[in-house]
């Protein structure tokens, strides 16, 4: 008697693990982090999804090429009608940081993919020095500065002690 109890028990608990099993499955969730601004890939980019729904963390770095792949035990659920809701967030050095609010799908065999973009921190600086030779400070002399960034190129001219300043670079 105690046995077939047990045994029942046991029946249950692998028909509703089963049932529990089926209900939730795994999605593929992966994507490139692209320059807001260039559009070139972005490597080095922590990515963090935040699950709203269940309050787990995934988290992944993009690669040389830009992507990123979340883990293969990434929940979502298997019925096509719901959604789990992620909070994800971009961070960067030298970048600003970016959250993103994301419904992912169940799309079942197949991958969903949400590429990102990421902006440049840009910060003004100055370029000043004097300029010299062998009998002191030398006058009008044209000092040129090129950003490639953002491919602004400025000048200033060596006043009559050589000292010269480019602002707003």
């Amino acid at each position: 008697m105690i046995h077939s109890r047990l045994l029942l028990t046991l029946l249950a608990l692998c028909l509703l693990s089963t049932e529990l099993l089926a209900w939730r499955k795994y999605q593929k969730v992966e994507g490139v982090i692209t320059d807001a601004l260039s559009g070139e890939v972005v490597e080095g980019v922590k990515v963090h999804f935040h699950s709203l729904t269940d309050e787990k963390d995934y988290n992944d770095t993009s690669r040389v090429d830009g992507r990123y792949k979340m883990p293969d035990k990434f929940l979502t659920d298997s019925q096509e009608d719901r959604y789990y809701k992620y909070k994800v967030t971009l961070t960067k050095a030298f970048h600003n940081k970016v959250t993103y609010d994301v419904t992912v799908p169940y799309k079942k065999d197949k991958k969903v993919l949400f590429d990102f973009k990421i902006e440049r921190i840009f910060v003004e600086s100055a370029i000043s020095g004097v300029v010299r030779d062998e009998g002191g400070p030398v006058p009008g002399v044209k000092v040129t500065a090129n950003n490639p960034i953002t491919e602004q190129t400025l000048s200033a001219t060596s006043d009559a002690k050589g000292a010269y300043s480019i602002q707003g670079i």
